[in-house]
């Protein structure tokens, strides 16, 4: 099965099809991280566009100091909250963020029960411009916390898509190498034992040109479809090599005959024109040649003569004992 021309073709041919597969599969997943990362730092600026709208609430509220700006403020904390609650990150990246948002609600709440109280109860200025002080700082550094931790998240978030990428495009270029090595190795033996094959092939056919009808092909080292071929190329060879034996023994026979007919046909033409008992010529050579020769007399105007010998008393001894006694 190895042997193949069709197996390497159907091995090249899943190879590209399991390259083609893993190349795709890869480039998806890279791009599912891609978006994943993008959602992630979407969800990122968003949350800090909710911090820093709780910033703006919160100079606000410590400009005005009166309930329409504090409620405000309350309605942007609680809408911090709940983008928390609402987010696709572990609770883990934003434990700090609602921590400090909790923080953050808790100064509110205590920093709007002592304005009440500072409505009701005569407190010494300094005293009320420290603490304001304080809290501000207190507010600001919350904040600030906030917006750092989201600083460092989206650095997080950074650093680890650019990991995830790199490792996936190395993984694509791993995969990539070994498929190309892999298919260019397929090929290149698909290409040598093809070659091999037609060059075995035509070197047979060259042979069959110049009537070599006994040459046969070794099929031992050819692949399935290059045997296959190779074994009715011999057949057919041995059927040309009995055909071209019988022809020539024909040829033989034919000649044979040939030369037995001629060699009666003379036997035929001297025993017509010749005695078989004195080898002489006979009676119709005798006619043939006088004819010749009135012929060759009338030409030439020369005389010619003709001499008849007679035996007396002949006829007796062939009517009494046979011609064949008398010949």
């Amino acid at each position: 099965m190895i042997r193949s021309i069709s197996f390497k073709m159907y091995a090249l041919f899943m190879a590209s099809v399991v390259m083609s597969i893993a190349t795709a599969w890869s480039i998806y997943n890279l791009y599912q991280r891609q978006e994943l990362a993008s959602q992630h730092q979407l969800s990122l600026i968003a949350l800090q566009s909710e911090v820093s709208a709780l910033q703006a609430q919160m100079w606000i509220y410590l400009e005005y100091k009166d309930t329409k700006s504090f409620q405000s403020l309350v309605d942007q904390q609680q809408k911090l909250a709940l983008k928390l609650d609402m987010s696709d990150f572990s609770p883990k990246k934003v434990d700090r963020v609602r921590l400090a948002n909790n923080q953050l609600a808790e100064l509110i709440s205590k920093d709007k029960q002592f304005q009440l109280a500072l409505n009701r109860v005569d407190i010494d200025s300094d005293l009320v411009a420290q603490r304001r002080s304080l809290l501000n700082n207190r507010y600001n550094l919350l904040i600030q916390n906030m917006f750092e931790h989201f600083s460092r998240q989206h650095e997080i978030e950074v650093t680890v898509s650019t990991t995830q990428i790199e490792r996936t495009m190395f993984e694509v270029a791993v995969l990539l190498i070994l498929f190309s090595a892999s298919m260019m190795v397929t090929a290149f033996l698909l290409l040598h034992r093809f070659r091999m094959g037609s060059k075995t092939m035509s070197e047979a056919i060259e042979r069959i040109k110049g009537r070599h009808f006994t040459h046969r092909i070794d099929c031992k080292n050819l692949d399935t479809e290059f045997s296959d071929l190779a074994s009715t190329f011999n057949a057919m060879c041995q059927e040309l090599e009995q055909n071209v034996f019988t022809r020539a023994q024909l040829e033989n026979e034919v000649s044979k005959k040939t030369r037995k007919l001629e060699e009666q046909k003379v036997a035929l033409e001297y025993l017509s024109e010749h005695d078989p008992l004195t080898s002489l010529l006979n009676r119709r050579s005798l006619e043939t040649h006088l004819k010749s020769a009135v012929a060759r007399s009338g030409r030439t105007k020369l005389m010619m003569a003709v001499l008849f010998i007679d035996l007396d008393r002949f006829k007796a001894i062939n009517d009494t004992y046979g011609h064949h006694v008398g010949d």
